[in-house]
């Protein structure tokens, strides 16, 4: 398995656990994922599925060492253009005419 392929099964077994908090309607945080997926890696019966568990627990604990910096989710709502130019709205009192 080339590294392009094995970071795509990294990323779908980490969504596959992030699926399974969802149904279960519990907590969704990095702790539930890490439990998750430990709950996968010890129900797997293929070894190269537990591998590729282990190596997404260990990508998940690095990124949670570095601080979760975790990719900006964009709000459709408030993310536009005039919410980057709000602090250069007048006050309707403030007249430049």
């Amino acid at each position: 398995m080339n590294r392009s392929n094995q970071q795509q099964a990294i990323d779908e077994i980490i969504g596959e656990a992030a699926f399974a908090l969802l149904q279960d309607g519990g907590a969704i945080n990095l702790r539930a994922l890490i439990v998750q997926l430990n709950e996968m890696q010890r129900s797997a019966d293929d070894v190269q599925r537990q591998t590729l568990i282990l190596l997404a627990l260990a990508e998940i604990r690095q990124s949670r060492e570095e601080g979760g910096a975790l990719p900006k989710v964009r709000n459709e709502s408030t993310d536009n253009a005039f919410s980057h130019f709000s602090e250069l709205r007048t006050s309707p009192t403030k007249r430049k005419h």
